[in-house]
């Protein structure tokens, strides 16, 4: 929260009545104050805020004097909140006043109205609370962020370099205050605005920038893990083929082993059957064949040919034996 403080010589404090401006005064915020003795005086004060405090200092009346009585309302409410100081014997620097409660952001209007005539109200400053400093700096249109010219706006008051009495213990914020002057506290106040504004930019800017590196590492997470899942499946696959039983290689049939024929002797060899022109020219034609099925094992090589030749021979004997 940011604090704006408006000194009783601010223009924002708008005057009504017979004011007195009060200079040189110890203790009071840049040794000023405001002084009302006439029931009715007004003060209005247009702020950008959620809450406001009043601060003034009390004199203690004497025998000829009424105490003092004042009224605070916000945006035309009925006065809700009467301050009466106590009866103290010692005059007072730094008393609150009046303090609001929250309100909701925005351009609000506090009245102050001095109830009692010859009682002294003195008025010191005025402190405003803002809901987001930095963004209110940017109201172009709000009359109130205007220097102070030196004149008051109020329709009757009169000047006076009268000192009043002092406390002799003075709030440490209010002498710290004292050296600076309404135009140091403007510049003051905007400074702050703005670093609070700059702070409140890069917390936000962090904050964001925090989120999305964490999206990203979340992000990249997940996808590592969803690598590393299907590798290991992969993975288990190949070992569970490795080592899994492999059927025996398959192969196909082959035709083969050893063919049984019938002899030329079964047969009735006519005078032209017997021209050699006539004979087959492939001898293993001759017959009827029955193959038998066996694997490649079963015959070799050289069994067949052996059987080969001698069903050769076995045919040309048998021919020769016709013929002659």
């Amino acid at each position: 929260m940011v604090k704006q403080t408006f000194d009783n010589a601010d223009p924002r404090l708008i005057y009504s009545g017979l004011w007195k401006s009060l200079d040189k005064q110890q203790g009071a915020y840049n040794d000023t104050l405001s002084l009302s003795t006439h029931a009715g005086d007004t003060i209005s004060v247009n702020f950008d805020g959620v809450s406001i405090t009043v601060i003034g200092n009390v004199i203690p009346p004497d025998d000829r004097q009424p105490t003092p009585k004042s009224s605070y309302a916000i945006d035309g409410e009925p006065s809700f909140f009467t301050f009466v100081p106590s009866s103290s014997s010692e005059p007072e620097s730094g008393k609150t006043f009046f303090t609001s409660k929250r309100l909701q952001r925005g351009i609000h209007k506090l009245l102050i109205t001095n109830l009692v005539d010859d009682a002294p109200y003195l008025i010191d400053y005025v402190t405003v609370t803002e809901g987001n400093g930095w963004w209110s700096w940017w109201r172009k249109d709000d009359p109130s962020r205007k220097q102070f010219d030196g004149n008051f706006r109020t329709q009757n008051i009169q000047s006076s370099s009268k000192t009043l009495p002092s406390s002799t213990t003075v709030p440490p914020s209010i002498s710290s205050e004292t050296s600076s002057t309404s135009a140091t506290q403007e510049t003051g106040n905007r400074g702050v605005a703005t670093s609070a504004g700059t702070i409140s930019g890069a917390v936000i800017g962090s904050i964001i920038g925090i989120i999305f590196v964490v999206l990203i590492i979340l992000a990249t997470w997940r996808h590592c893990n969803y690598l590393a899942r299907s590798g290991t499946k992969e993975r288990e696959s190949s070992l569970r083929n490795f080592f899994r039983p492999q059927p025996p290689p398959t192969r196909l049939p082959t035709e083969t082993g050893s063919i049984s024929y019938k002899t030329c002797s079964s047969y009735h060899w006519s005078p032209s059957e017997l021209n050699p022109d006539r004979l087959p020219r492939n001898i293993s034609s001759v017959g009827t064949a029955s193959r038998s099925r066996f694997e490649p094992s079963s015959v070799s090589e050289k069994d067949w040919r052996s059987y080969a030749g001698s069903t050769t021979e076995t045919v040309s004997s048998t021919s020769s034996s016709h013929l002659s």
